[in-house]
């Protein structure tokens, strides 16, 4: 009897134990939205929360409760706020808090992976990864990986105005070589749609600026007929003048005087107003300067990655930044000697800069660090047949009102370059491009039948055959 009575005396005071610990300190609100939360009753569970947290603003529980269930209904903001007020009041919840937070986020992250990996076949897919990434940044505002996946959708929808913003949100908040780079990319495209946009509106100037400036002193008349067209008159001198010649272009407002065949004179007439609107060159100089910023810091962060080094030194040269270009790629190379995409930008460099002899160094260089390097034995070729070109220039006017003979020292450039274009030849057979710069080296060696061969077999490529 005894034992009894004790048992249930033990069992009433557990079940009080249990009574305070439970709901003591709950009110019938907060009472009322756990048993709505158990049967996933989520409107009226946070109709009950907001009650109580009306009612009583210090319950942080109730606060975090609130939030959970925003979450459960999809309102990410007033989740962000219940879970505001509650770590507010107290650090009690803060776990909890947290892996709420990353139930959520990695429920959302997952599916715009999934998503982000269809779009590739339909942008209806880009635009759930939109969602789903868009969603997941709500409920987990600082990953930098969300917003990283958010960008990759925009671009793979091609929304390239919110791809730009996402993108530079990623590098505001974690300057990594991966966002680095695909940022500066991103804003050299829009410097080369700037640089388009100018071209297109100012086609005509242009035009006349680029004739303009081919003309020069001393130069032949055919040549100054190449570049600006057949004059509006011509006046030939007579007696004493008879060697002379007078050209009137009135579309450059321009008079050319030739003595014996050369340009001696150039005047205008009045002056040339070519009326060059360069608002959106302006803009193009200002993102190439962004992308040089950005890709020099990636590159900087990842200094063996040749993607980047090749965009950084495309960047460089677009930005009038060619001397900059060369600091950089020489640095480079006093600490990685073999670096091909260093040795190739140089190459790069020096071929506009008609200094041959160094950069068939480099890209010779560059092709023995990756034999496969087609792109460096490629120029490798162009280097000696514009040097042979180059050469033959200066050997003709040298022997010019002469019966001299040229110097023919130019055509071992263009011997050396036989076999390189040939090498490159077996590996790129449907390459039309490639056949006409071989018939042109076979023309200019005076290879006849190759040359023509070259020629057709660039014709039949070009035409499908």
């Amino acid at each position: 009897m005894k034992r009894t009575s004790l048992l249930l005396f033990i069992i009433a005071a557990l079940l009080y134990g249990f009574a305070t610990v439970g709901f003591q300190c709950s009110s019938a609100e907060l009472t009322s939205a756990r048993l709505y939360m158990q049967r996933q009753d989520w409107p009226n569970a946070a109709k009950s929360l907001q009650k109580e947290v009306e009612k009583n603003p210090q319950d942080a529980e109730a606060w975090y409760l609130l939030g959970r269930v925003d979450a459960e209904l999809k309102d990410y903001a007033g989740m962000n706020t219940s879970f505001k007020n509650s770590l507010a009041l107290t650090n009690q919840f803060q776990k909890d808090i947290s892996d709420t937070r990353l139930h959520f986020w990695a429920q959302f992250f997952n599916q715009g992976v999934i998503d982000l990996q269809k779009g590739k076949d339909s942008t209806a897919y880009c635009d759930k990864a939109i969602e789903s990434f868009t969603n997941a940044i709500a409920v987990l505002p600082d990953s930098v990986t969300t917003y990283r996946g958010l960008a990759n959708a925009y671009l793979l929808k091609g929304d390239k105005e919110n791809s730009l913003k996402t993108l530079e949100k990623v590098y505001s908040m974690q300057k990594d070589p991966v966002t680095g780079h695909l940022l500066g990319v991103r804003y050299f495209d829009i410097a080369e749609g700037y640089k388009k946009a100018f071209e297109d509106r100012n086609r005509d100037a242009l035009e006349v600026a680029r004739s303009l400036e081919g003309i020069r002193d001393k130069m032949r008349k055919e040549d100054a007929e190449k570049a600006l067209g057949t004059a509006n008159s011509v006046e030939i001198g007579k007696g004493k003048q008879a060697k002379e010649e007078t050209w009137t272009y009135d579309k450059y407002n321009m008079v050319l005087k030739f003595v014996d065949g050369r340009l001696a004179d150039r005047r205008f007439t009045r002056p040339l107003n070519l009326q060059i609107d360069s608002t959106d060159y302006r803009k193009a100089m200002e993102y190439y300067d962004k992308s040089v910023d950005v890709l020099t810091v990636a590159s900087g962060l990842a200094p063996t990655s040749e993607p980047i080094l090749a965009d950084l030194s495309n960047a460089l040269i677009a930005a009038g930044k060619a001397n900059v270009a060369r600091e950089t790629f020489a640095k480079l190379l006093e600490t990685n000697p073999n670096n091909k995409i260093a040795h190739y930008n140089l190459g790069v460099l020096e071929l506009k800069a008609n200094e041959f002899e160094e950069a068939i160094k480099n890209f010779t260089a560059a092709w023995n660090a990756d034999p496969t390097y087609e792109s460096a034995l490629y120029n490798l070729v162009v280097c000696y047949v514009n040097w042979g070109v180059s050469m033959r220039e200066k050997a003709q006017k040298a022997v010019e009102g002469t019966a001299n003979q040229i110097d023919p020292a130019y055509k071992e450039k263009f011997q050396k370059a036989v076999p390189l274009l040939e090498q490159l030849l077996d590996k790129r057979q449907n390459d039309a491009e490639l056949w006409e710069l071989a018939g042109r080296l076979y023309a200019n060696m005076n290879m006849t039948e190759k040359s023509k061969a070259a020629f057709d077999r660039s014709d039949k490529i070009r035409q499908g055959k």
